[in-house]
């Protein structure tokens, strides 16, 4: 009840919840920082949250961390810093998925902060995620790809359709008998 009273944006998910109330306790120009999962950078029920902060915050530093980041557990898992201020400048974005294994976690992120053209580092400017639809925070991607969500949708000149199809299952698609 309390939650939903106070933080109804982020009703649904404790970890948002409380992301939501760290951000009311943070001053003008403040940082915070977050381990959490990276979930919201990219499912739509957090579209609400990525405005949020793109509106209100500047994200300083991210690393996406593999799956297996932390030995006991198989989850996906984010650090990030914010910054509450309107002033936009490039973040430092490192992507650790391609690196199996919580070994390999630590001295890649090293790797990473002294070798900036390693590969899995990025420099990125959030207002990048404004021209993407639902705001996912894609830092990875590149400019020229950037450029293809500017302009119209394909349903804003055309009316999409099925594409294709066989007609008729029952006479062009052959399937196994079935063995009890």
């Amino acid at each position: 009840m309390y939650v939903s009273q106070n933080y109804p944006d982020g009703k649904n998910d404790l970890f948002s919840a409380f992301m939501y109330k760290c951000h009311d306790l943070l001053l003008d120009n403040g940082s915070i920082g977050y381990v959490c999962p990276f979930v919201w950078m990219f499912i739509a029920s957090f579209t609400d949250y990525r405005s949020f902060i793109l509106k209100e915050y500047n994200i300083s530093s991210l690393i996406q961390l593999e799956y297996n980041a932390f030995e006991p557990a198989c989850v996906p898992i984010c650090t990030y810093t914010l910054i509450k201020t309107k002033n936009r400048f490039e973040g430092s974005y490192i992507k650790l998925s391609q690196f199996r294994g919580h070994q390999n976690q630590a001295p890649r992120t090293l790797e990473a902060i002294n070798n900036r053209s390693c590969g899995w580092f990025y420099k990125f400017n959030q207002c990048s995620c404004d021209v993407i639809p639902g705001t996912p925070i894609g830092y990875w991607l590149s400019e020229n790809l950037l450029k293809t969500f500017e302009g119209k949708n394909i349903g804003d000149i055309s009316i999409p359709k099925q594409g294709l199809i066989t007609g008729d299952n029952n006479r062009f698609l052959r399937l196994r008998p079935r063995h009890p």
